[in-house]
């Protein structure tokens, strides 16, 4: 979404592009639920589940709602610190830090 004029202007066919609203329904869906299955997955404990799936939320509606350059933008770096996230949790499963 950050850069759907560049990748008109190189002529790449991105879901943005291709489908512009149902690429944002689906970031509306598909993070809670992902966030959801990743923290039953890896047995997070419930505060930082539900910090977990708030953030995946939250990124999920600001794709949906703010559909500005400058705002994409945002909702892509938030959307980063989201899959770090994604990346830390199967720590959980050697060392259960993310248990509370």
């Amino acid at each position: 979404f950050a850069d759907v004029n560049g990748d008109r202007k190189s002529g790449r066919r991105t879901l943005p592009i291709v489908a512009p609203e149902g690429s944002r329904i689906y970031m509306l869906c598909v993070l809670p639920l992902l966030s959801f299955a990743l923290t039953s997955i890896w047995s997070i404990g419930p505060l930082c589940s539900i910090f977990f799936i708030s953030l995946g939320s939250w990124i999920g509606i600001r794709y949906f709602l703010y559909r500005d350059e400058i705002n994409d933008q945002w909702s892509y770096r938030l959307y980063n610190v989201w899959v770090m996230g994604v990346h830390i949790l199967p720590a959980n499963g050697r060392l259960p830090v993310l248990a509370w």
